[in-house]
């Protein structure tokens, strides 16, 4: 979990503004991003840089 926290923080941001352009509201933003990063990290063991 703490590697996960680690390698996604500093795209949070980006990310939901990112969400906030598709969606144009602030709740369905939050929504998007929520699914995105729950996505990620139910994927992130599978994750090779």
């Amino acid at each position: 979990m703490i590697n996960f926290e680690i390698q996604t923080s500093q795209h949070s941001k980006a990310l939901l503004q990112f969400a906030y352009s598709f969606t144009r509201d602030i709740v369905n933003a939050e929504d998007l991003y929520q699914d995105t990063m729950l996505k990620a990290y139910s994927c992130f063991n599978q994750y090779q840089p």
